[in-house]
């Protein structure tokens, strides 16, 4: 009785000895991430790729909510510069934050006038609403109802495009045309409908 009783007690201390270690892991890993996404935020040119790639590979998948409120915080907030809004973009497109798709719609015309651009997108936001997929495309009706800017359609156009197809694209669009009851807003997509993104098969 005194032999199983110490096997369990061992057991237990070894399993919860395998559980603090993985939190400390955990912790460790999002530490990391922290003063990666730290590093972005003041990074200069020839840093960015390089923290950028860093802060993807401890990524990994993991769900750092720290990470991410500070990706989107870096979109969100005007004292950032503009090199470090485009290399949250592109992050938040290669780690698929969900969450950031608010912030990318918002900043969908951000430009990386770069001689090199990162993710080769001279429009990162734009990339990375392309990435994300089929989330995005909501934000980018919500952009053609309200937008005059003519970049911000075009470049809304062109996520919905990619993401849906021309034809699934044309689609989408109508039936927001059929739920919009606001008369300006149904014009504004209705607009977008004669673009070349949505041209209708013959």
């Amino acid at each position: 009785m005194k032999l199983h009783l110490l096997t369990m007690i061992s057991v237990a201390i070894l399993c919860f000895g395998h559980y603090v270690n993985a939190k400390t892991n955990d912790i460790i890993q999002t530490n990391k991430l922290n003063v990666s996404a730290e590093r972005l935020k003041n990074a200069r040119e020839r840093e960015r790729l390089a923290v950028i790639n860093s802060i993807e590979k401890e990524y990994n998948g993991k769900k750092s909510n720290d990470l991410q409120n500070s990706l989107i915080e870096i979109l969100a907030q005007p004292e950032y510069s503009n090199e470090a809004k485009c290399a949250a973009a592109v992050l938040i497109g290669r780690c698929k934050i969900d969450k950031g798709l608010d912030m990318l719609s918002k900043n969908i015309s951000l430009f990386d006038g770069s001689p090199d651009p990162i993710g080769f997108e001279t429009f990162p936001a734009k990339l990375a609403l392309i990435r994300i997929g089929k989330p995005a495309t909501p934000f980018m009706i919500k952009n053609l109802e309200e937008s005059d800017n003519e970049v911000v359609r075009d470049l809304s156009a062109q996520v919905i495009s990619a993401v849906e197809g021309s034809e699934g694209g044309r689609f989408v669009i109508e039936k927001a045309i059929e739920k919009q009851t606001d008369k300006d807003k149904r014009q504004k997509l209705e607009a977008i409908l004669n673009t070349k993104y949505f041209i209708k098969a013959k």
